[in-house]
């Protein structure tokens, strides 16, 4: 890729903006119809979901005798199956692939970091529920390592799709990550909390963007090393790439509203 067909450096931050709100809410989505699924396995109803950009999302069932498998549907059924969209990356290697990769990567990285502070967090969440009714926490945190270990693969591996080379220096590849990916989990945590909690939405930030800076060194070290990194070429974003992704998260987000009912 010679310079003039390099992506500008905004265009990228805007793509990365967009398709992780689009990614992170179409996760939420595919997670709630994951629970779903444990329920129909079960013989069970859905009566209804309930979906926000900002908030946490939810589903409502008939009563299901195994409630550790209606848990644990959301992340093994639901979040396990957006590998599909990085499987689909690899043959169809255009940025407008960016999103559901994103659904994947950044899915998963989520999941993880809620199964990796099940022990020690005071949340309530799936996992902490898996646990209270007996099942093992050794294997929560294990799938957390795992979730984790292949959503950061998935993002790195398809970074070219982005626009980044593989010559892009460390000091972009930090600015691009925490530009684009930071400013949508800020905006929620504002959402959520409301002004409280300050100190803790200041130290989440903090070591969001020291894991997103620790990331962006390691994608820049990997290609280096493996050549399977490599095996997605750099491509040039486009303005019609950008565009798509900011009416898809408009449209996601309207559809989201429109699915959230409770029979």
């Amino acid at each position: 890729m010679t310079d003039s067909d390099r992506t500008p450096f905004w265009m990228t931050v805007l793509l990365l903006i967009g398709s992780y709100a689009f990614g992170f809410n179409l996760h939420n989505i595919i997670h709630e119809f994951g629970h779903a699924a444990a329920v129909w396995m079960q013989g069970g109803k859905m009566t209804g979901f309930y979906f926000h950009p900002f908030e946490a999302c939810l589903n409502f069932s008939t009563y299901v005798p195994n409630h550790i498998l209606l848990y644990a549907g959301g992340a093994f059924i639901g979040g396990a199956s957006t590998i599909v969209f990085a499987l689909l990356a690899w043959k169809y290697r255009t940025p407008f692939m960016v999103p559901f990769v994103t659904a994947c990567s950044a899915g998963l990285t989520t999941t993880s970091r809620w199964m990796l502070t099940a022990p020690f967090g005071n949340v309530a969440t799936d996992y902490t529920y898996m646990a209270n009714l007996g099942f093992p926490m050794a294997l929560i945190i294990a799938a957390g390592i795992v979730f984790l270990a292949v959503g950061v693969f998935v993002r790195i591996l398809y970074l070219p799709l982005l626009g980044i080379t593989f010559d892009t220096g460390i000091p972009r590849r930090i600015a691009i990550y925490e530009l684009g990916l930071l400013p949508y989990s800020i905006v929620n945590m504002v959402y959520v909390w409301n002004g409280e909690r300050t100190l803790l939405n200041i130290a989440f930030i903090v070591v969001s963007a020291i894991l997103l800076a620790i990331e962006a060194v390691l994608s820049k070290w990997l290609p280096a090393r493996f050549s399977l990194f490599k095996r997605i070429a750099p491509v040039r974003v486009r303005q019609s790439h950008v565009s798509a992704v900011w009416i898809g998260v408009i449209i996601l987000i309207a559809a989201m509203f429109l699915l959230s009912v409770e029979k």
